[in-house]
Order: structure tokens, then sequence, then C-alpha cells
């Protein structure tokens, strides 16, 4: 029995580019009469409008799709919904993911090197262990997201939503997330050496044991954040806003401040 290929409709979790033309029957035995049983769809996943299908799944929509292990390189999945989608160790390496919906989806292990994610919508995702160096998450949102020990060195993430995430051991070195929302972030242990944290909100924000050598975090506020025993060596620091924050046991040599810096009440950044 021939089975139709379907539009991923835009607006609707899929993307006109993606796929072969959507075309309606029944089966050829069955009459009229006797049969309303409908066709099975299904859905190609191509790399441009006339590129080669790079993967080809029976169903009406991507919404908790099985992707598991997909090669889905540089696939065409701008505005796509894959809430729910099932793309444990998927490699989306260079993957146009513009937009798109991945609420709740399962990225654990996933490849996404490289890939753009601007605007996409991960809240409540799994992306321990994902690969997502070089990839553009500008303006993306991953409120209460699992990025534990997830990889981002060398990001560029300004203005992405990174609030009530779980980070630990998060690999981030040399990002660039200015004006991140980072606000009750877990950050514990995790690599932040030379990011670029330049107006980020990390208020109430774990970040015991982080290694923030070389951050620029001018205008950041750390109100409340638990710094302890976190790495600020190099750090800069002017004009950012740690009240409340927990500096117990931090390593500041060549720390840089100034007179906008707002401190907890009692330390002094000069004692050492």
């Amino acid at each position: 029995m021939n089975m139709p290929s379907k539009v991923l409709a835009q607006g609707r979790g899929l993307n006109p580019t993606q796929v072969a033309e959507r075309t309606s029957g029944r089966s050829s035995t069955a009459t009229r009469a006797e049969s309303h049983e409908k066709t099975p769809t299904m859905i190609q996943i191509r790399r441009s409008n006339d590129g080669p299908v790079l993967w080809e799944i029976e169903a009406d929509t991507l919404h908790e799709a099985q992707l598991t292990e997909a090669d889905l390189r540089h696939a065409n999945l701008n505005q796509a919904e894959l809430i729910g989608a099932n793309l444990q160790r998927a490699n989306l390496m260079g993957a146009d993911l513009l937009g798109a919906q991945l609420r709740e989806a399962n990225l654990r292990r996933a490849i996404l090197k490289g890939a753009d994610l601007r605007g996409a919508i991960l809240e409540m995702a799994n992306l321990s262990n994902a690969r997502l160096t070089m990839s553009d998450m500008n303006d993306a949102t991953f409120i209460g997201a699992d990025l534990t020990e997830a990889q981002l060195e060398e990001a560029t993430a300004i203005r992405i939503d990174l609030r009530c995430v779980e980070m630990p051991k998060g690999l981030l070195r040399g990002a660039r997330l200015h004006e991140a929302l980072m606000c009750n972030a877990v950050l514990t242990e995790a690599d932040l050496r030379d990011c670029i944290l330049i107006d980020v909100d990390l208020r109430h924000a774990d970040l015991r044991g982080a290694n923030l050598a070389g951050a620029d975090l001018r205008g950041a506020i750390l109100l409340d954040a638990n710094l302890t025993g976190a790495n600020l060596t190099r750090a800069k620091l002017h004009g950012a806003d740690l009240r409340f924050a927990k500096l117990t046991q931090v390593r500041r040599a060549r720390m840089e401040w100034d007179e906008d810096t707002i401190w907890p009440r009692g330390f002094s950044p000069d004692t050492l």
C-alpha cells in the first residue's frame, strides 16, 4: 500500500520545505462503501526543499516523535513542533531549529554542535550531556530544562532564558550570554571560564564551586547568589550587584571591580 507524504505545515509544527507534497487516498483494495480507514502518513525530514530525505517517520505530527539516534545533520526543522519528541542521542549538528518547539523533548546526549536554535522553546527539556558547542541560541527559552554536564563552549546565547535550569558541571567556557536570565539556575561546579556574562541576571543562582576565572560579569545581578568556593580569579565585576551573595572561600586574585560594584554587607574585596 502506498503511503502519502505529509507537508510540514508552518505554525502546526512542520515546515513545507522539509517534505514532499501530501497526497490522500485509500487502499487500492478498499471500496467506497466498505472502508473508511485512514491511510497512514509519512513525514519526511529533508536537508532543504529539494535536498535528500534524512529521516522518514510514519506519523501525522512530530509531537512525541520517536527519533532516537536519528541522523539529522543540517536538517531543516525551522519552526517544527517537536513537543515531547524523543531525540535521545540524535545527531542534529548544524540543524536549522529556528523557532522550533521542543518543550519537554528528550535530547539527552544529542549532538547540536553549530545548530541554529534562535528563538527555540526548550522548556523542561532533557539536554543532559548534550553537545551544544558553537550553537546559536539567541532568545531561546530553556526554563526548567535539565542541562546537567551539557557542553555549551563558544555558544552564542544572547538574551537566552535559563531560569531554574539544572546545569551542574556544565561546560560553558567562552560562551556569550549577554543579558541572559539565569535566576535560580543550578550551576554548581560549572566551567564558566572566560564567559561573557554582561548584564546577566543570576539572582538566587547556585554557583558553588563554579569556575568563573576571567568571566566578564560587568553589570551582572548576583543578588543572594551562592558563590561559595567559586573561582573569581581575573573576573570583571564592574557595576555588579552582589548584595546578600555568599562569597565564602572564593578565589579572587586579580579580580576587578569599581565604585559601582555592590558587595554583601561586611565583605571586603581587598581582604584576601
